[in-house]
């Protein structure tokens, strides 16, 4: 289960704080979340989701489980890729707290462009504040 620090690590604008949200959040048909499971242990090590999936375009979300896992992040993208182009998805959005420095490090490993940072985007529910939000994209 997700819990009370990894809600407020991931979905920072206060979406999902709980259990009961978590599972609401993963049933709303404009989600699509795909779960990483580890071989070796079969457990989760990695959660993404699509959202906002219009014309050629969606946002992504991604957020490790536990410590970060080589590859996981490729396998995502990959997936996603096969499953959704055919269907015209072309181009991944993503928009980031520029606080969250490593999510922002792991934007750039999957080579993901960094546009810029627009300043007060992203309310940080659990903090009580704003900060920047860096804009990326990828062209899948």
């Amino acid at each position: 289960p997700v819990t009370i620090g990894e809600a407020k690590h991931v979905w920072y604008g206060g979406l999902v704080q709980n259990e009961y949200e978590f599972m609401e959040f993963v049933k709303n048909p404009i989600y699509y979340p795909v779960l990483i499971m580890a071989e070796e242990k079969d457990e989760p090590v990695h959660l993404a989701w699509l959202s906002n999936m219009e014309d050629n375009h969606a946002f992504v979300h991604h957020c490790p489980i536990g410590s970060y896992r080589r590859g996981v992040g490729e396998f995502t993208l990959n997936f996603w890729k096969e499953l959704f182009g055919p269907l015209g998805l072309k181009i991944l959005l993503g928009l980031t707290p520029e606080t969250n420095k490593g999510a922002i490090k792991f934007l750039k490993h999957l080579k993901f462009n960094i546009i810029g940072t627009v300043p007060n985007l992203c309310n940080m529910a659990y903090e009580g504040c704003r900060t920047g939000g860096v804009l990326s994209y990828l062209i899948l």
